[in-house]
């Protein structure tokens, strides 16, 4: 009924849909700089 998954490994992942690329490159470009900017001031 069923079909068994199987792991893949993380580096061979690739996400090319229009919703999923455009939000990992916002958070890439936008979201990770601005959290590393406020832990590194703030701890």
């Amino acid at each position: 009924m069923f079909k068994k998954l199987n792991a893949v490994p993380f580096d061979q992942v690739k996400i090319q849909d229009t919703f999923w690329s455009g939000r990992m490159e916002r958070i890439r470009e936008k979201t990770l700089p601005y959290l590393w900017q406020n832990f590194c001031e703030d701890g």
